[in-house]
């Protein structure tokens, strides 16, 4: 059995501006779920920013099976010429719990994104919003164990699986707000991604 890795924390930065929503919208902001999907959300962006997932934060909040498309997890992630600066803009429309499963329905746009090539701003042709619905069930006793062994606490829920909903009309994102890490050059490997 190998034995497991124990990588340091990351020093992640704040998000420029600090809140997600603006207060109108901010109504399921406080539900441990949604806390959990905005965490998994930054420690996915940061890897990818950073062109890493081999920090604490990512062992601790991701679960590997959640069919998420990033660093560590999907190597079609390096194979995009651009890398975000911030998580995605997203309302939380709403929060329904069936048997201890939590899905978090969103309306998403397009995140904050930079050319890894030369770091210039990357504007999308199309900026639609999507609707998106995110699965979280509660931290199995086996993942608070392992999470344990390497000295990490575990989250309450962890992100299972993301469903988008392509091709709907606009789902009413306003209210989300662009964040993008503070200081997000000072980390960022312009001109170096590694490549697969």
């Amino acid at each position: 059995m190998p034995t497991p890795v124990v990588h340091p924390h990351a020093p992640i930065p704040d998000l420029v501006p600090l809140e997600a929503v603006t207060p109108e919208v901010s109504e399921h902001e406080g539900h441990p779920a949604v806390r959990e999907l905005r965490t998994t959300e930054v420690v996915l962006v940061w890897a990818d920013l950073v062109d890493s997932g081999d920090f604490a934060q990512f062992t601790q909040h991701v679960d590997p099976a959640s069919g998420a498309i990033s660093i560590g997890l999907d190597p079609r992630s390096a194979e995009h010429p651009t890398v975000p600066i911030g998580p995605t803009p997203a309302v939380v429309l709403s929060v329904t719990e069936e048997a201890g499963v939590v899905t978090v329905r969103t309306c998403e746009r397009l995140r904050p994104q930079v050319m890894k090539a030369d770091g210039s701003p990357y504007v999308p042709s199309i900026d639609e919003a999507m609707l998106v619905d995110t699965t979280l069930s509660p931290v199995s006793e086996q993942e608070v164990a392992e999470l344990a062994a390497l000295g990490l606490e575990a989250p309450e829920y962890r992100v299972r699986d993301y469903r988008a909903f392509l091709g709907l009309p606009d789902c009413g994102a306003e209210g989300a707000v662009v964040q993008e890490f503070e200081g997000w050059r000072d980390v960022a490997p312009i001109g170096a991604y590694r490549e697969w």
